[in-house]
C-alpha cells in the first residue's frame, strides 16, 4: 500500500494548518514592513573609524653628571735631583795648553783698496767739428743758447741725440745738434770702469764776444 494513502487524516490537517499559519506570517511581515527594515538593516554599510597612533614621547635625557668637585694642592713638592760631581781625572790645565793665542801675535791686515770716483760723460771733448755761429744770428747780433740730449758710451760716442731746449734763433739749434753728435768725449766711470751714460746733457751757448 503507498506511504500517502496510510496516513491518517489528522495528520494532514495539522500539516495544511502549519502552511496556512507560515503563509499568513509572511503576509503578515510583508504588510507591516518588517521585511524592509531587516533589508534597510542588511544594506545599510559598515562604518570604519581610523583610529590615529597617539605620538611617542620620548622620556628626556638625563642630565649629565656634574664633575666632582675637588681642590688643587696650593703647593706640589719635588723632592730635589741629587747629582754627583765627580771631577775628570785627566782634565788638561788651561795654562799648558797649547790652542792659547798669544798676546803679542802680529795680525796682517790688507785695507780695502781705494775706491775711484765716479764722473760723468762728456767731462773732456776729445774730437769733433768746430762750433760755427750762424750767418743771420751773426750778422743781426743775436745770442742764445741750446741744451742737446745724448747718450754716451763707454768709448765716448754720442748716439740718440736730440735737442731739448733751446733760447733764441732757430739757427742755433740747428748749428748745435751737429756739433755736440759728431763729437766724441770722455766717457763716464764707475769706479775707475768706462760706462754707458743715457741721456746726457750738453749745453751749448752762442755768444758774440766768444
Amino acid at each position: 500500500m503507498h506511504y500517502a494513502q496510510r496516513r491518517s487524516p489528522s495528520s494532514n490537517a495539522i500539516g495544511i494548518g502549519l502552511v496556512v499559519l507560515l503563509h499568513l506570517g509572511v503576509g503578515y511581515a510583508l504588510f507591516t514592513g518588517l521585511g524592509s527594515q531587516l533589508k534597510r538593516v542588511i544594506i545599510n554599510p559598515m562604518q570604519v573609524v581610523i583610529v590615529p597612533d597617539k605620538p611617542v614621547v620620548e622620556p628626556p635625557l638625563p642630565a649629565p653628571p656634574k664633575p666632582a668637585d675637588f681642590e688643587l694642592p696650593k703647593t706640589i713638592f719635588v723632592p730635589p735631583i741629587e747629582i754627583a760631581r765627580v771631577p775628570p781625572t785627566d782634565a788638561v790645565p788651561l795654562a799648558n795648553s797649547t790652542d792659547a793665542v798669544p798676546v803679542n801675535r802680529d795680525v796682517a791686515f790688507n785695507p780695502p783698496p781705494a775706491a775711484h770716483p765716479d764722473t760723468v760723460a762728456g767731462a773732456k771733448r776729445l774730437a769733433g767739428p768746430a762750433l760755427v755761429y750762424p750767418a743771420r744770428p751773426l750778422a743781426s747780433g743775436l745770442e742764445g743758447w741750446v741744451d742737446v740730449q745724448c747718450d754716451v758710451d763707454e768709448t765716448g760716442r754720442t748716439s740718440q741725440c736730440a735737442v731739448i731746449g733751446h733760447e733764441g734763433s732757430n739757427a742755433f739749434a740747428d748749428a748745435a745738434l751737429p756739433y755736440v753728435a759728431a763729437a766724441r768725449y770722455t766717457p763716464a766711470t764707475h769706479n775707475g770702469v768706462p760706462v754707458t751714460e743715457p741721456h746726457h746733457r750738453f749745453h751749448i751757448e752762442f755768444k758774440l764776444n766768444n
